[in-house]
């Protein structure tokens, strides 16, 4: 798993994500990688979470409408 974004609070990813041919439900890409825990968020809770948008941060940004 070297090929993972550098996670601090996941230091074996191989413990909180899994392998999955779905879309991450932030950024659209086909990473192959998911988030397998629950996902604490203000709004919809994501179906599947890469971890390139957990190391990015891009799930914890406010969204304006």
């Amino acid at each position: 798993m070297s090929s993972f974004p550098r996670l601090t609070y996941f230091p074996d990813p191989s413990e909180s994500f899994r392998e999955t041919i779905e879309k991450c439900s932030c950024c659209g890409q086909m990473r192959g990688w998911e988030y397998k825990q629950n996902v604490y968020c203000v709004g919809e809770n994501p179906k599947h979470l890469c971890p390139w948008c957990i190391a990015e941060g891009s799930m914890s940004a406010p969204q304006t409408a």
